[in-house]
């Protein structure tokens, strides 16, 4: 993974407590040439921790058409 291509929008400690990493999906949703998801991928298996993908409808998101929503 290119490391230009990440950009945290937070910073601050990792809890080690915690029991998964979330990956929030809002758009590109695919398993290849997903960036996104591979890098949270990445993360979930370096701390050995499920990872939990979360997509959630949004009619008001910027982009969205019915294409946006539409899951083969």
């Amino acid at each position: 993974m290119n490391k230009d291509r990440i950009k945290y929008l937070k910073y601050g400690k990792i809890n080690k407590s915690k029991k998964y990493v979330i990956y929030w999906m809002q758009q590109s949703q695919r398993v290849n040439y997903n960036h996104a998801l591979n890098h949270a991928i990445d993360l979930a298996n370096f701390y050995n921790l499920p990872l939990v993908c979360f997509f959630s409808l949004n009619k008001d998101y910027k982009e969205a058409n019915e294409r946006s929503y539409f899951l083969c």
